[in-house]
């Protein structure tokens, strides 16, 4: 896979595209890659994906509260390990290029790519104001000679996958089933930096994670069965996400994550949280004694639950 930019002075004498965020590089999302693969296949022809950096929606509305299940550099790892694309092209997205109309931006990915075809998600609006779209592009002459494939909505038994819809799961603690619909294990990526040790007071070393990518989704607040994932190995590990109530209230949310029956340094290492299953709510103890009990009883409760799915 070729990874370029827009402004990049390459060009395709004809290919196959689609475009849009891509965030999470989903189970709807490989089914369209998939059809892209079978149509650049069939029709001998390179196959193109446009993405955004950043996400189009952290643009516009400047207002939303917006946030991302995959960083830029984490979905080119996806679309490298998960997909036969042969070239990935980053579009940078700015307010600037957000007030392109639909045919403008068509005007560059066509005299850049020459597409023979274009697929296009059923919900996927582009240009300014979210002009373009399927319809457009069927009903516009101009783009007469284009063949123009819309994908309907992908279900997995009977649920539509959208990345909404899979941030909404990770909020709501059902990351299991959200795991299930991005095929793969959730996770944010960071670097261990020092934190207040409340762990070790209790017994428990735990790694304090600072996120790489401020806008990226961090679950809901509670205990977690994780992997923690530094130079190339994975630590069965339990993550706590929140405000730590019970040794001292904090102002700001914090990720900390014990490694299971392992005493190793991580500090200044950039690591990845896999987030697996989740165990349960972060709650305020009566004491730090009860806590210490509990978080005992969550680590039995993940080691158990591996030696499980193991067997």
């Amino acid at each position: 896979m070729y990874v370029h930019k827009l402004e990049d002075k390459n060009t395709l004498k004809s290919s196959v595209l689609t475009f849009g965020n891509f965030d999470g590089l989903h189970m709807g999302h490989l089914h369209l890659l998939d059809m892209l693969n079978n149509e650049s296949i069939n029709s001998n022809l390179e196959s193109v994906v446009l993405t955004f950096s950043p996400h189009t929606n952290a643009v516009i509305p400047k207002s939303k509260i917006f946030s991302i299940l995959t960083p830029f550099e984490v979905k080119e790892k996806l679309f490298l390990k998960n997909t036969k694309v042969n070239y990935l092209c980053k579009i940078s997205f700015n307010e600037q290029f957000s007030k392109l109309t639909a045919e403008e931006f068509l005007d560059l990915i066509i005299s850049k790519y020459n597409p023979q075809t274009i697929l296009i998600g059923y919900d996927n609006y582009f240009g300014f104001k979210k002009e373009g779209s399927y319809n457009y592009l069927v009903n516009n002459e101009k783009y007469k000679n284009i063949n123009i494939i819309e994908i309907n909505k992908f279900l997995e038994k009977g649920d539509i996958i959208k990345s909404s819809i899979i941030k909404s799961l990770i909020l709501n603690d059902n990351i299991e089933k959200a795991n299930i619909y991005l095929s793969r294990f959730y996770a944010i990526q960071g670097s261990v930096v020092e934190g207040e040790k409340r762990g070790s007071g209790l017994g428990f070393n735990t790694a304090n994670i600072k996120l790489t990518n401020k806008k990226q989704l961090i679950p809901s607040n509670g205990v977690y069965s994780v992997n923690l994932v530094a130079n190339g190995i994975k630590y069965m590990s339990v993550c706590n996400i929140g405000f730590c109530p019970t040794i001292k209230m904090t102002k700001v949310k914090t990720v900390e994550v014990h490694v299971i029956d392992r005493k190793i340094s991580l500090y200044g290492q950039d690591v990845e949280v896999q987030f697996i299953s989740f165990i349960r709510n972060e709650k305020k103890f009566k004491s730090a004694e009860l806590l210490r009990i509990k978080i005992k009883e969550d680590i039995e409760r993940v080691k158990k639950e591996r030696v499980i799915t193991s067997g």
